[in-house]
């Protein structure tokens, strides 16, 4: 059920209602979870997903993880470009603590300071800190780190209503 809510709150993209106005920035504060959509043309919703409390395998290996969404786009028939957007109950520096191996540099998204950049043969990663205690990491092994910083700008916060 919990799959199903958070789908349809990430498909909602299209409606106004539960949005946030002023985007990520609007979030700063929220101590509950913070949802958010791409706002980025030609992206799909492949899969969502907010795993219960006491889920035995993200409890364990990403005990922050609040849910997570993988967006995919098709540019031609014979490939594809994928991003994994997810929210985090942690601060940014907490979580850029579990990235080992990534070179991560301040970078403005949103209107926020961010952090962005990759491992060397690993994916980019976008880290913004939505709240003092929570952020949203969107990752990509396909985008570029300035085609992946261009996507994440094109977040839109939403709420569960939303």
């Amino acid at each position: 059920m919990a799959v199903l809510g958070l789908a349809s709150l990430m498909t909602s993209c299209g409606s106004t209602s539960g949005r946030s106005a002023s985007g990520p920035g609007a979030a700063i504060g929220s101590r509950a979870s913070v949802y958010f959509v791409s706002e980025t043309k030609g992206w799909k919703l492949r899969k969502a997903y907010k795993p219960r409390p006491d889920d035995p395998v993200t409890s364990r290996a990403e005990p922050s993880l609040d849910w997570y969404a993988e967006h995919e786009r098709y540019p031609d028939p014979s490939s594809s470009r994928s991003v994994r957007l997810s929210g985090h109950d942690a601060p940014i520096a907490q979580l850029e603590g579990t990235l080992a191996g990534f070179e991560l540099r301040a970078r403005t998204v949103h209107g926020l300071t961010a952090k962005a950049g990759s491992s060397p043969d690993g994916p980019r990663v976008v880290l913004l800190p939505v709240a003092s205690d929570y952020t949203v990491m969107t990752l990509s092994y396909e985008l570029s780190l300035d085609e992946l910083i261009e996507w994440s700008n094109a977040l839109q916060a939403v709420d569960e209503v939303g």
